[in-house]
C-alpha cells in the first residue's frame, strides 16, 4: 500500500538526486557483479556504487547478448 502512494514520488526525486536514487534492476545487476572475483571491495555500497555496477552490468549483458 505505501509503494502504490509513494510510487509517483520516484521520477520526482531521480531528477531531483539522481546520484541518491537507484532501481531495483540496478540493485540486482549490482548483485550479480559484486560476486565476479576483483569487481569491488567495498562491503557497504551506496546508491551511486550500486548505480554504476548497475550500469556496467546492463552494458555488458547488452554488447553479449
Amino acid at each position: 500500500m505505501l509503494y502504490g502512494l509513494t510510487s509517483w514520488l520516484y521520477p520526482l526525486l531521480h531528477r531531483l538526486a539522481p546520484r541518491h536514487t537507484t532501481t531495483t534492476e540496478h540493485i540486482g545487476r549490482a548483485m550479480l557483479a559484486v560476486t565476479r572475483p576483483g569487481a569491488i571491495e567495498q562491503r557497504i555500497l551506496y546508491s551511486p556504487e550500486i548505480n554504476r555496477l548497475g550500469g556496467e552490468s546492463e552494458t555488458t549483458t547488452t554488447k553479449t547478448g
